[in-house]
């Protein structure tokens, strides 16, 4: 409960809320090994899945075989809720285990029965599926009609600001480059572009946008 109640499909409800909602249906708690597929990209997703600990990874496969990471996932993030209430149900990324990882995993049905049961609920639903469609739609844009220049600042503008305005990295400079679909080398010479430009200051993962 000390972690649900920090999810945005539950704000606004006590922890004695979310408890008898959870328990009115059947929910399950599972647990991943580092490095293990928890949901294949182009698998059936029929039930909600909720990160408690641990961190994954959103992976997605080209038709060519190249992988992109898509993003990080933390607690307590719920993965893909639309995806639940499509006609097609079919996972558009992999999600891969970073570290040993627990799961919270609710059936479709009870999601149903839990909205039912609560209006706040159904609403932080539709308020979380609509914020994940402006991030799809803005993360296509970036990619459709930005540099990689101007996709790198986009995605520095995003990660949260230190009150010293350091923002960090959250992956390794290799996952950066696969996130942008460039190899590493050319990552490392836009960055240092960037840098002699006066456009960001960089030390290891900490940077800092001028």
């Amino acid at each position: 409960m000390k972690i649900l109640i920090h999810n945005p499909l539950f704000t606004g409800l006590e922890e004695k809320e979310i408890f008898e909602l959870l328990n009115s249906v059947n929910y399950m708690e599972r647990q991943y090994a580092k490095g293990a597929a928890i949901l294949n990209q182009g698998n059936t997703y029929t039930s909600l899945y909720i990160i408690l600990q641990g961190e994954c990874v959103g992976e997605m496969l080209s038709p060519t075989g190249k992988v992109l990471h898509i993003e990080v996932l933390r607690p307590p993030v719920p993965i893909a809720p639309a995806v639940i209430f499509s006609a097609q149900r079919t996972l558009p990324v992999s999600i891969i285990s970073r570290t040993r990882c627990t799961m919270l995993i609710i059936p479709k049905n009870g999601l149903l029965s839990m909205c039912t049961a609560n209006k706040k609920l159904l609403n932080n639903l539709l308020s979380v599926i609509s914020d994940r469609f402006v991030f799809i739609t803005e993360k296509l844009h970036s990619i459709q009609f930005s540099s990689i220049k101007e996709k790198i600042l986009h995605y520095f503008t995003d990660l949260p600001q230190s009150p010293s305005g350091i923002r960090k990295i959250p992956v390794s400079y290799e996952n950066l480059a696969q996130l942008f679909g460039i190899a590493r080398p050319s990552l490392s010479r836009v960055l240092s572009q960037m840098e002699e430009e006066g456009v960001i200051e960089r030390d290891n993962r900490n940077i800092r946008i001028l």
